[in-house]
């Protein structure tokens, strides 16, 4: 198991995490961590956080980027050793996060990504379980809040809905860095992005129009390789629309041609259930291309004709 860092953007930006689930430390006068991954991702922060000598003292924010599993099941192993801290998020995001059910599920699925990296050699131990897990939400934001960390540090929020009704991005202008979380699709392989449309096709290619006007510098997502430079960052942005576009266009087609819902969905499954995106549940990744689906019938039926 790697404990150091998994690399640094900028001496303001600490990558934390693992290759997977990646946690972004923000350093101002304070910090903010950005992404709180899965319980087992969660465990190797703290680690990580220690092992670099920072104060614990100064991580003021935990930024909850939209509420997946992969994305807020370390909450509370955070909590454990940043009390003070702030869990902030969309006000979307604490609606969904304080259903139980909703909760209880996430932590099905944790479990099941934290076994698929046992198995990988990621991780080689499983974090405790919990009985009734919380997932808070402290303070809630919205498009063009700042979270302040003093200096010239200062975390832009920015509405990107189209994975998820709740997802939001953060720019850091200090050091021209976008953490878009899974606005970008999910890299399972190089040169194949699993475009995330899951709750509406015409607003994640909005956001992605949106994102990339912002013309950052560097893009850090929350899965896979964090890309720097004008040249690769045009490259990422032109392959994760023509993604969504390709997927959209295959789905209308099939839906056209008279396919049924399930085929459609199995025949996608079949294509795209390898390399990384194994490290999730078939159920979970079943449940993604079901709402692709869905997503294209009802919004871009007649767009792919």
């Amino acid at each position: 198991m790697n404990l150091k860092c998994t690399g640094m953007i900028e001496d303001s930006v600490i990558i934390l995490g693992t290759q997977h689930f990646k946690s972004y430390l923000i350093k101002g006068e304070r910090y903010a961590l950005i992404e709180a991954g899965i319980s087992c991702s969660a465990s190797l922060v703290l680690q990580q956080f220690n092992n670099l000598g920072l104060d614990p003292r100064k991580l003021e924010y935990i930024l909850i980027m939209h509420a997946h599993p992969d994305h807020v099941t370390g909450i509370p192993y955070l909590l454990d050793v940043f009390p003070w801290a702030r869990v902030v998020g969309s006000a979307t995001a604490q609606r969904v996060l304080s259903k139980e059910k909703v909760v209880q599920n996430f932590y099905n699925e944790d479990r099941v990504i934290s076994l698929s990296m046992l198995d990988r050699g990621e991780i080689n131990c499983l974090p405790f379980e919990r009985e009734n897990p919380k997932i808070p939400i402290y303070l809630t934001v919205q498009d063009g809040d700042e979270l302040d960390l003093g200096g010239d540090c200062r975390i832009r929020i920015i509405d990107t809905p189209g994975h998820s009704l709740c997802s939001i991005s953060a720019y850091l202008p200090s050091v021209q860095t976008l953490f878009i979380s899974d606005a970008g699709g999910f890299i399972s392989s190089p040169g194949q992005n699993f475009p995330c449309f899951f709750s509406g096709f015409q607003s994640y290619l909005d956001s992605l129009q949106r994102l990339k006007d912002i013309g950052a510098r560097v893009i850090a997502p929350a899965h896979n390789k964090v890309v720097t430079g004008r040249e690769l960052t045009g490259q990422f942005w032109e392959a994760a629309e023509q993604a969504a576009l390709q997927m959209g266009i295959k789905i209308g087609r099939n839906l056209e041609g008279g396919e049924e819902f399930r085929e459609i969905v199995n025949k996608i499954f079949q294509e795209q259930y390898r390399d990384d995106l194994t490290i999730y549940s078939e159920k979970n990744i079943l449940g993604c291309i079901e709402a692709l689906v869905k997503r294209i019938s009802e919004e871009g039926k007649d767009y792919f004709k």
